[in-house]
């Protein structure tokens, strides 16, 4: 059993809230050289709670903000997914409290929603270290296999980057990232880990995450808002944005973290929240609080 609960409530709610899944991250040092890996398995059990109404699907998840296309068009699957992330300027949280390493990432990525085996991802990943010091380091992965540190990549708060990631066939695929600010451009070739890692194309995302390390989520960076523009999933003929996609928000320990906005068909924002100011609601606070129910059959 994915040991990551994903809660899932039906209600009516004056702003939209998002859905996230899995992925992977790592933690930085001042020289832009990774301390550790870390990988977030596949996308955990959804379980729902209906509320008094249905009319917005609201899903709360341990690690994962943003937006997912969870299925491509009929007959189709999507070979590439981009946008554009907005880097933010990260402070400290109130919570938790201490001298440590706080981090986040930001990223696009194809897969690993309803396949639960990969995600061929890039993106950004934002630390803030005990001295103050921000880092921001650039990266590509086809998990679960090895990841790519774009060593040479600078990056400054309120900078564009550009990131698309394609799969070439369903075990090749590239991931490009331009800073749109300082014309820097990069890009990395991955391949398949192995036979049951291919591409599927069922999913195209855009996500703000709290990774894990040594199976616990590092302690997440107040990152302010991650903007996300010019979103577009593609197949081999259509383009979608994001009018279907499904919103997630990141919730622990009875309080939400983030807020999730999808302001257009090509555009959301990821918002932090300071935890102990934005309690769940009564219902997913009490699925937080006692976990999601035993599926049938599991025993």
């Amino acid at each position: 059993m994915i040991a990551t609960l994903l809660f899932v409530l039906f209600c009516t709610v004056t702003r939209a809230v998002p859905y996230m899944r899995p992925a992977a991250i790592q933690q930085l040092s001042r020289r832009t050289l990774p301390l550790n890996h870390h990988v977030i398995k596949a996308r955990p059990q959804i379980f729902s709670h209906k509320g008094a109404s249905q009319e917005e699907q609201i899903t709360y998840t341990g690690n994962w903000a943003g937006a997912i296309l969870t299925t491509p068009p009929t007959n189709e699957t999507y070979v590439s997914a981009s946008g554009q992330i907005t880097l933010p300027i990260p402070t400290r949280p109130s919570f938790p409290p201490g001298k440590t390493v706080y981090s986040a990432s930001a990223w696009v990525g194809i897969d690993g929603d309803t396949d639960l085996n990969l995600i061929l991802q890039g993106g950004v990943t934002i630390s803030l270290e005990p001295n103050g010091t921000v880092v921001y380091q650039a990266w590509a992965e086809w998990w679960p296999g090895p990841i790519h540190y774009f060593t040479n990549f600078s990056g400054s708060a309120g900078d564009v980057v550009s990131v698309e990631v394609t799969g070439i066939t369903n075990s090749t695929g590239t991931v490009k990232l331009a800073n749109m600010n300082t014309g820097q451009s990069m890009s990395h070739n991955l391949s398949a880990p192995s036979a049951d890692t291919v591409l599927v194309g069922q999913n195209a995302e855009w996500i703000v995450e709290d990774w894990l390390q040594d199976g616990l989520e590092v302690p997440l960076v107040d990152f302010g808002t991650v903007n996300f523009t010019k979103c577009v999933g593609k197949t081999a003929t259509q383009s979608v944005g994001l009018e279907k996609a499904l919103a997630i928000n990141i919730a622990n320990a009875g309080n939400l973290y983030t807020d999730v906005e999808i302001l257009s068909d090509s555009a959301l924002s990821v918002e932090y929240l300071q935890p102990e100011e934005s309690p769940l609601p009564k219902e997913a606070s009490e699925l937080v609080s006692n976990g999601p129910p035993t599926p049938a059959g599991s025993e």
